[in-house]
């Protein structure tokens, strides 16, 4: 709860001021059961994601990492460190809709399309379906 309004900021920032969806649009009520994963350095918290449970179903989404740090792996093994927690706590399935670079990740992790990109925002968001059984762990280094 303590670190909710600095990930809200970094929401808004990226959703908002990136994706052109009105901040108003972004926040989530408590009553989503949603549970935050946040990957801090030097104190300071540089990106997030969230599951949520929303019509019967976990769905992940809400990820962001700081843009001057993106693409350095930090969210790839943020959101790892997301679905391992939530299938140890007996998750199954994830649902999302992501933009491009959110579709590739998933699917390297085993996730596939389940519909075609439609319009959000600026831009275009594409459904993506996870279950547990095809999930592809990080190969361990030897």
């Amino acid at each position: 709860d303590a670190d909710m309004p600095v990930i809200m900021d970094m929401q808004v920032a990226v959703f908002h001021g990136e994706q052109g969806i009105p901040a108003e649009d972004i926040k989530m009520s408590k009553k989503d059961h949603q549970q935050w994963f946040c990957v801090e350095q030097d104190g300071e918290i540089i990106g997030s994601v969230a599951g949520w449970m929303e019509e019967n179903k976990t769905h992940m989404g809400r990820f962001v990492i700081r843009p001057d740090l993106r693409r350095q792996g930090i969210g790839r093994k943020l959101v790892r460190l997301a679905f391992e927690t939530l299938m140890e706590q007996g998750v199954e399935e994830f649902f999302m809709e992501g933009r491009d670079a959110t579709v590739k990740l998933i699917c390297s992790f085993g996730g596939v399309t389940t519909g075609d990109p439609f319009p959000f925002y600026n831009g275009n968001v594409t459904p993506i379906y996870l279950h547990r059984d095809n999930y592809i762990p990080e190969k361990e280094s030897l």
